[in-house]
């Protein structure tokens, strides 16, 4: 009968040879699923920092745009001002001449007033529309930037 000790002792050797070199293999998965892992949260925070910097620079180019289209609101209204004050003399030194050319035959210069109050309004009317679109517009291609980014970001791109 041959001795079973030597034969068990080889068999545990094998058994313990094959469950260390399990334990390696398990140890390799974690550490690159760890590393997987270390990856993707730099990757998230990357993702982040590109959509918070593509946002600001969204908010920075609407702000840009208001800005201008309130300071074309302020110049045409500042035209505006001009144009009525214009008028204003115009009709006032239409009323002098007349009065002063002969006083009889005064033409009745209520015509002029009501267009040039008709014009006014219009232009008022106008001014303050061409403000809120412009307004509308520039925050309309803010909110499409940041979508815009937003959905890069999103995608990874």
């Amino acid at each position: 009968m041959t001795p079973v000790w030597p034969l068990v002792s080889l068999a545990l050797a094998l058994l313990l040879w094959l469950q260390t070199a399990q334990l390696h293999q398990a140890q390799d998965q974690v550490a690159t699923l760890e590393l997987q892992q270390e990856l993707g949260w730099a990757q998230k925070k990357n993702l982040e920092t590109q959509y918070r910097h593509d946002s600001e620079q969204q908010d920075a180019q609407t702000r840009a745009a208001l800005q201008v289209a309130h300071t074309d609101a302020d110049r045409a209204r500042d035209v505006a001002v001009g144009l009525r004050r214009d008028l204003a003399h115009f009709i006032d030194a239409h009323r002098t001449r007349v009065t002063a050319a002969t006083e009889q035959c005064a033409p009745d210069d209520s015509a002029i007033v009501v267009l040039s109050d008709l014009f006014s309004r219009a232009d008022d009317a106008a001014g303050e529309l061409a403000a809120a679109f412009d307004e509308a517009r520039a925050r309309g291609l803010g909110c499409e930037g940041t979508h815009d980014a937003a959905v890069t970001a999103s995608r990874g791109q």
